[in-house]
């Protein structure tokens, strides 16, 4: 098959902030992280998802590869690892009905991790000071992605160079 024949597509989501998804220190100190899509979320991406299969059978697809071992297409899978291969453009209802997001069943990646190491005016609400500082700590600092109060929904770059700027001139005399 030539490299001509290949598509690919994707869905881009912007989550809403929830408290309850975090990176945390497990047991053994190790960073884990805790994320889960609100029901909202899951609708929306779902209904993305779909049309965005609507396109690619469209433009021409004979076969859509999902990242999902989900029962989607209620033909009892056994939960494989291997993608759902979706032949026909109708199928796509079935996804827009059916995909829940199941950890461990269904793939959703981040291309631009955002606010993890909160940016805010105090300790209970943030973890870093509006001078970049950790909360409690001497000399460390974090400037970049995480500091963002929530998510931007765009490519974050330009803001973490702005605020590596004004770090850098509030550090350097």
């Amino acid at each position: 098959m030539a490299s001509r024949n290949l598509g690919g597509f994707g869905v881009m989501l912007i989550d809403t902030p929830s408290p309850q998804n975090r990176v945390v220190l497990d047991g053994n100190g190790e960073p884990e992280i805790e994320y889960t899509l609100s029901d909202a979320d899951k609708v929306r991406f779902r209904q993305g998802v779909a049309q965005a299969v609507r396109i690619m059978f469209r433009a021409g697809a004979k076969q859509v590869f999902l990242p999902t071992n989900e029962d989607i297409l209620d033909r009892n899978t056994t939960g494989d690892l291997r993608p759902l291969v979706l032949t026909e453009s109708r199928q796509a209802d079935a996804v827009e009905k059916n995909l829940l997001f199941v950890p461990n069943r269904s793939i959703v990646t981040s291309a631009h991790l955002q606010a993890t190491n909160k940016l805010g005016a105090s300790a209970s609400d943030s973890v870093v000071s509006k001078d970049f500082k950790v909360w409690g700590t001497e000399g460390l600092y974090v400037v970049d992605g995480s500091v963002f109060p929530t998510s931007i929904g765009a490519n974050p770059m330009q803001s973490i160079y702005t605020f590596a700027k004004i770090f850098a001139d509030r550090q350097i005399p």
